[in-house]
């Protein structure tokens, strides 16, 4: 009887043993979830450069360029509104040729591959009352033109209007199509599922 009692006893201390290390590895992986969202919303928090900040997404936005300052858009509101200037408009925006050198930089501030943008519809050279268009192409991104810097719209969904006052300070509007902004899943969620998945499914067993 006695042998029989120890040999009973072997899988229930394997299965507290197992227990414990699975509230363990729980521990672990939320202490690590917690850790890794904190990181990402301060990494997300700090602009790609100094020279690009975000505004909006709401209208109007407060720019700090030279000429434009408060701004009323439409669409409203935006998915994100970056702001371009010194190094990188310089760097990116300067030569306005909407083929190339404009498509690359709305492709490098908003973090997009430039081969999958293209150009839906371009107006040029200075406005002297407020820009309002109806009928576009279709289009995800928007890049506005002044003499100090670059305001860049990304939209989630596809747009075909777009407004914008105080146009007279303004002197290009380019409006392009192509993916959208790449929002990847942490791993770690996957992950942490996986375990309390497992850990459930022990507690049922052990329970049953």
């Amino acid at each position: 009887m006695a042998y029989n009692c120890e040999i009973g006893d072997k899988p229930r201390a394997f299965t507290r043993s197992l227990l414990e290390a699975c509230r363990h590895m729980q521990r672990i992986l939320v202490a690590g979830l917690v850790a890794f969202v904190g990181c990402a919303a301060a990494f997300l928090s700090v602009p790609a450069s100094a020279t690009i900040i975000t505004l909006g997404p709401g209208s109007p936005i407060d720019s700090t360029i030279t000429g434009i300052g408060n701004l009323a858009f439409t669409p409203t509101p935006a998915t994100t509104i970056y702001q371009v200037t010194l190094t990188d408009f310089n760097n990116d925006f300067s030569n306005q040729d909407p083929n190339t050198t404009v498509l690359n930089g709305v492709a490098a501030v908003v973090g997009v591959s430039a081969s999958t943008l293209s150009l839906a519809d371009n107006f040029e050279s200075g406005f002297n009352n407020d820009f309002n268009e109806t009928g576009l192409t279709s289009f995800e991104y928007v890049a506005i033109h002044n003499a100090q810097g670059e305001l860049v719209f990304v939209y989630s969904s596809p747009q075909t209007s777009f407004s914008a006052d105080t146009a007279s300070t303004l002197s290009n509007f380019r409006f392009y199509s192509g993916e959208s902004v790449p929002v990847p899943e942490p791993a770690s969620l996957a992950i942490l599922g996986s375990a309390l998945l497992g850990w459930g499914l022990i507690r049922r067993r052990k329970n049953g």
